[in-house]
């Protein structure tokens, strides 16, 4: 068992009464449209969770990791889009105040701590995947700035945001030390949005392609220094991505199992409960274990004395979010399989957070790359 600070406890607890009141509510409507998505992230700003992280001369509440991952975890119960959505606008949000001016901090980050403004963190392209060293998105460097041209995909937020924290190549002819981090604004000339493609899952996010026609950027605008731009990537997703998208699996795996049980508790069949039957207590005793081995992984990678680290953390808890929530699913049966109840949804959702900051397969590759050189 994890012993939480009083601050910590409170956090979890405001976090699970805001899923409960607002989040279960919208969810299964956020997952076939995104009306309501930005009223709900704005509330998130009111009761302080957009500002996590952010120093409190900014606005913030200067939140630890562990307080982050908590929060993360009981709204991704109520809404594992909203979470992610969540996430996402903290982790662009991370990205300027670890590099940005003071003035571009002070003129941003008290409106994105409060949720007046919304952010996204835009990396991925169609010709890098998830290799974020492989980007094509150029900004050529002239005297008033910057002029970016590129495009994005899979930009969670996009639809939301009102600034985009994004990665693009300033000097190509330096290879991964060539690339840096800019902010561009909405209503920027020249950016542009595509349109909303319905996915398998996560459908509340406000994902969207993002194309740069000749985007001008001021020079302030620019996140440390230039070729800066993975580095500050790196820190950014080992210290709030990882660590966020662990918490949201576990969440929504937590959604889960209580769905689960409580229909093996309540379903009967030939006037015995469903619970008593030995392969629905097998299934049950499994997802127990999952999860129980799941949150100790998450809240140790976002301990400061945790022995996990967010990597694994990360793939661990992404990897059991998928069994957990089709054994959730297989204990409902065939009604489990229909859109009426919520326990198919946790499962389209949990497919699509293997994919998320970091696939699975680009995680193994960095776990095994470090076990091995030691």
């Amino acid at each position: 068992m994890w012993t939480l600070g009083s601050e910590q406890e409170a956090t979890k607890k405001l976090a699970a009464r805001f899923a409960q009141e607002y989040l279960i509510p919208e969810a299964a409507e956020l997952d076939v449209s995104e009306d309501g998505a930005i009223e709900l992230l704005s509330k998130m700003g009111e009761v302080g969770f957009l500002g996590m992280g952010v120093p409190p001369r900014y606005g913030g509440s200067a939140s630890d990791t562990l307080s982050l991952v908590l929060a993360l975890e009981e709204l991704s119960k109520g809404s594992t889009s909203m979470a992610l959505s969540c996430l996402a606008h903290l982790a662009a949000s991370r990205a300027i105040v670890e590099g940005g001016t003071e003035l571009l901090r002070e003129s941003l980050l008290p409106q994105l701590a409060q949720g007046t403004r919304l952010a996204a963190l835009t990396v991925h392209e169609a010709g890098c995947g998830a290799v974020s060293a492989l980007i094509e998105t150029e900004a050529t460097r002239q005297e008033d700035g910057y002029v970016v041209k590129g495009s994005k995909i899979f930009a969670t937020n996009a639809a939301y945001a009102d600034c985009f924290v994004t990665l693009v190549r300033t000097d190509p002819a330096k290879g991964p030390a060539g690339i840096s981090f800019l902010v561009i604004e909405k209503g920027t000339g020249g950016l542009s949005l595509g349109g909303h493609h319905r996915r398998m899952g996560l459908n509340g996010t406000g994902s969207r392609e993002l194309s740069f026609d000749a985007c001008r950027v001021p020079p302030g605008h620019l996140l440390g220094r230039e070729g800066a731009g993975l580095e500050l990537l790196s820190t950014v997703v080992r210290e709030v991505a990882l660590p966020g998208m662990a918490a949201i699996a576990l969440g929504t795996s937590e959604a889960a199992f209580n769905a689960a049980v409580r229909h093996a508790r309540q379903r009967t069949i030939g006037g015995e409960a469903l619970g008593t039957k030995g392969a629905i207590r097998d299934m049950v005793a499994e997802m127990s274990t999952l999860l129980s081995a799941m949150r100790s992984s998450v809240y140790s990678a976002a301990s400061s004395t945790g022995t996990i680290d967010p990597f694994q953390a990360k793939l661990f808890a992404t990897e059991s979010a998928l069994r957990v929530t089709d054994l959730a699913l297989q204990v409902h049966g065939g009604h489990g399989y229909s859109s009426e109840l919520p326990v198919e949804r946790y499962y389209r959702d949990a497919r699509g957070l293997k994919l998320h900051f970091m696939t699975s397969e680009i995680l193994r590759e960095a776990i095994a790359k470090r076990a091995l050189a030691t």
